[in-house]
């Protein structure tokens, strides 16, 4: 290229000359084919300024065509002279004959003095990844003792507007997020610390930040890992779990059901005594009460209403209850019975007697006869018969009996003894214990009974009661119970006239032999003894309902029994296996930071990070391919290149860094 004539060129003073970072193009000097200086060695000539001056040759002619043509003073000129000004034309090692006029020195931008504050909370080092992990683990932290606290305890203490499951969310979402400021910022540095470490597809600087934006990058990036980016890798692995971080931490609290005591009053009832308020006038007893002969009637009927209790939550268990009772004992004496039976009639209408006496005494008289006429005739006779206790003269039962009686069933025609069955019952006052008594979702079960017989103490004049111990106490009178002289002989009264009876089959209109137990009218208790089919059992039945009314009324002598209400609870149960995965992830990105940045200090890294500013204030060096590389608009055609071009991010001269192409 010409010179003008006038102008004397100068290189600027070498040991003065102090080259600024905007003068990056110089790479033109010897980089451009037209210039003559594609040569290895003409370039290494060039270094050579620059090492021994501190610039780069770039320095010399980094001058647009424009300014150069108006330094020189010129006008028009053609495109062919409108080129840049090369050392080609210049002798580049006689640097005082280039004149200062033309190029002036580049700017430098001196660091700024910062401040206390932003050198603690600037870019410059790991305070807010730090302050991040610091936040995470103080989330955790918080779970933690917020899930001690609640374990186990009732929903219904939580009295917080928040409910404990929507806090725990909020802990969780701010440590995931925290976490994921810090790991992304691990990955980042480490594309740093590795291309400084050697050199790498230029791909990989996609990949990391791809990787350090979510959890899709970090799939990517693990697919195509290496070994060479191990902590990396472990980085996306945290990435990728983190996206489980919320369902598992609301797998944490389960809202579980359990039964607890309640404060509501439950209990059962006893009873030391019974007195109903009859009065005795003269020796004619008064009539039982109209709720003894209910619970009688019902008993026998089988329509059992069970211990008293009162169970407002439909869940309660009860002690062990001792109380005033009445209890039935009815033996099978068929085998022992004597039957003193005469020859069955042969005239009709004539009536035969049967006498059964059991082994206690007591005779069952059985009539039975030939009915009808000479050409229809039937077998009439007793089919149920009861009788009461036939004491010796001058024998007097023991106090606690109420009545005894002993009953013959038959099972075979009318009259007949053969297949009939014979029972001894004793109806008496005792103790009473219930055991196991609880009720389970309103259904009551059936408590274990015990029974066991009172020892009679005294009778009392004044109260005109009688007084009894149960038996095998100290003394026989530990416990007492007392009943009235007035209902202890209604009550005798009322079941003598019950089981002093007989049933007799009917006969139809025609003459012909009817259903046998089938009442005329009124009520036949005979003919629900008959038809119970099994006699011990309903006087049981009847024995319990009046025990459960002796304890039901409202007396002086009845006593609750307080027992225990269970109510639905809902509470707080923490499974911890599920907050493991928060923890160790939070636990994991505390490592990878702490890693991250002694790695960073030992291989002595600027802490770039996420940084763009990075790559277009550090270009490419070290290879004209790629720094002019042509029209590359497509993603496609740019990912190709950085697939085959490697690079390493090393020093091209002192506090000079740059991509080096390799």
């Amino acid at each position: 290229m010409a010179h003008h004539a006038d102008f004397e060129y100068r290189l600027p003073d070498i040991d003065t000359y102090i080259p600024s970072p905007d003068f990056t193009r110089g790479q033109e000097l010897y980089d451009t084919p037209s210039d003559g200086y594609r040569s290895r060695g003409r370039r290494q000539d060039l270094r050579q300024i620059y090492n021994r001056g501190g610039y780069d040759p770039i320095t010399v002619n980094a001058i647009s065509p424009t300014r150069t043509v108006q330094s020189l003073g010129g006008g028009d000129v053609s495109r062919a002279d409108s080129r840049r000004t090369t050392t080609s034309d210049l002798p580049y090692d006689d640097p005082e004959r280039y004149s200062s006029n033309i190029h002036e020195p580049p700017k430098r931008f001196p660091e700024k003095k910062q401040g206390f504050f932003k050198r603690l909370f600037g870019n410059d080092g790991w305070t807010y990844e730090i302050l991040s992990i610091l936040v995470s683990i103080g989330c955790i932290a918080a779970t933690v003792a917020l899930l001690c606290i609640m374990n186990g305890k009732a929903l219904s203490s939580w009295n917080w507007p928040i409910q404990p499951n929507a806090l725990i969310s909020i802990f969780s979402v701010i440590a995931k997020a925290s976490l994921m400021y810090s790991i992304s910022q691990c990955i980042s540095q480490f594309k740093w610390i590795l291309f400084r470490q050697q050199a790498r597809p230029m791909i990989d600087l996609q990949r990391f930040d791809d990787a350090s934006r979510g959890s899709w990058g970090s799939l990517k990036f693990l697919m195509g890992a290496r070994l060479t980016a191990l902590a990396t890798s472990v980085a996306c692995l945290v990435t990728i779990a983190s996206l489980a971080i919320d369902p598992f931490t609301q797998q944490v609290i389960k809202f579980s059901s359990r039964q607890v005591p309640s404060s509501l009053e439950t209990y059962t009832r006893r009873s030391s005594g019974y007195d109903s308020g009859i009065k005795v006038n003269g020796r004619t007893p008064g009539k039982i009460s109209t709720g003894m002969q209910t619970a009688t009637i019902m008993g026998a009927l089988g329509q059992m209403s069970g211990p008293p209790y009162v169970c407002p939550t439909g869940n309660c268990t009860y002690p062990t209850v001792s109380t005033l009772g009445i209890r039935s004992i009815c033996k099978d004496v068929t085998a022992g019975t004597k039957m003193n039976c005469p020859a069955w009639p042969t005239e009709l209408n004539v009536n035969s007697n049967c006498t059964i006496t059991t082994p206690i005494g007591d005779d069952i008289t059985i009539r039975y006869a030939m009915r009808g006429s000479r050409t229809q005739q039937f077998l009439w006779g007793n089919i149920f018969t009861t009788t009461p206790r036939q004491y010796p003269i001058g024998y007097q039962p023991p106090p606690a009996i109420l009545y005894e009686f002993s009953a013959w069933n038959s099972t075979g025609t009318p009259g007949g003894v053969n297949g009939s069955t014979v029972h001894e019952c004793t109806i008496e006052l005792c103790e009473r214990t219930y055991a196991d008594l609880k009720v389970t979702r309103g259904e009551r079960n059936t408590p274990t009974i015990t029974t066991s017989a009172l020892q009679f103490s005294h009778y009392d004049i004044d109260e005109m009661s009688y007084h009894f111990g149960a038996k095998g106490t100290k003394d026989g009178v530990d416990v007492n119970y007392t009943i009235s002289l007035a209902d202890m002989s209604a009550m005798g009264t009322t079941l003598l006239t019950m089981f002093s009876t007989s049933l007799y089959p009917n006969t139809t209109s025609s003459g012909q032999e009817g259903q046998p137990g089938t009442p005329t009218q009124g009520l036949d208790f005979a003919n629900i003894l008959y038809l119970s089919g099994n006699l011990p059992e309903l006087v049981d039945h009847m024995t319990d309902e009046m025990t459960n009314y002796m304890r039901s009324i409202n007396a002086t002598a009845v006593a609750r029994v307080p027992g225990e209400a269970l109510q639905q609870e809902t509470y707080i149960d923490v499974h911890w296996p599920w907050f493991a995965l928060p923890a160790g992830l939070v636990f994991l990105s505390a490592m990878l930071l702490l890693t991250t940045i002694v790695v960073n200090s030992r291989r002595d890294v600027k802490i770039w990070k996420s940084s763009v500013l990075p790559f277009l204030l550090h270009p490419l060096h070290g290879d004209d391919d790629v720094i002019e590389g042509g029209k590359m608009e497509k993603i496609s055609r740019m990912e190709d290149k950085a697939e085959a071009t490697r690079l390493k991010l090393g020093d091209i001269a002192q506090d000079e860094v740059r991509f080096i192409v390799q």
